[in-house]
């Protein structure tokens, strides 16, 4: 799991390298995509595409990489905040029951929890126009995943994706984005 920060001159991952999946940051150049100096290597084509893959052994010991997090925790989904360095992932909890959406500075330092309600919170995603933070969750009732703000965007911020149970079975919708400010302006 690896994101690129909007400047794209950081990457965020994931890796177990510390013994439990915990998140990392690098500085990125585009002269970084060697082999040798960051761990990096393209992997045959499968399918007719590329894929990228961290070589978390390679990268071992590296000065550049920040360790974000350092507890027992599994840390996962890391995406950067846009306009910022800041990173959000989702930290589940010891039994893997529940989880929490964190907002952590670049350095690791006092990394907060953006949720209270003890439940699963999976997928965070920023809106590439409006920057609204949007997630998933079984928050409503322990069992039924809900889309609060979260949904995958198109590229031009315009229309989302997400699945839901609707219809009585998982399918996936597209549909026209309304910001939920936009909606504030028609109640009275």
């Amino acid at each position: 799991e690896a994101s690129i920060n909007p400047r794209g001159n950081k990457i965020v991952f994931v890796s177990t390298r510390g013994g439990n999946a915990d998140i990392y940051l690098i500085p990125f150049q585009l002269s970084d995509w060697t082999k040798k100096s960051v761990g990096l290597e393209v992997t045959p084509p499968r399918k007719s595409r590329k894929a990228l893959r961290m070589i978390a052994s390679a990268a071992a010991g590296n000065p550049r990489i920040t360790q974000l997090t350092k507890d027992n925790n599994y840390d996962a989904n890391p995406i950067f905040v846009p306009q910022s360095d800041q990173v959000l992932w989702i930290k589940y909890a010891l039994d893997m029951k529940s989880s929490q959406i964190m907002l952590g500075d670049p350095q690791g330092k006092e990394p907060r929890a953006l949720t209270s309600k003890v439940a699963l919170y999976t997928t965070p995603y920023f809106n590439p126009v409006s920057k609204e933070l949007i997630f998933s969750s079984n928050r409503g009732d322990g069992v039924h995943f809900n889309i609060y703000m979260t949904v995958a965007f198109s590229p031009d911020g315009k229309q989302v994706l997400f699945t839901s149970n609707l219809s009585g079975k998982n399918q996936v919708y597209m549909m026209d984005y309304i910001s939920p400010h936009a909606c504030l302006d028609e109640i009275p």
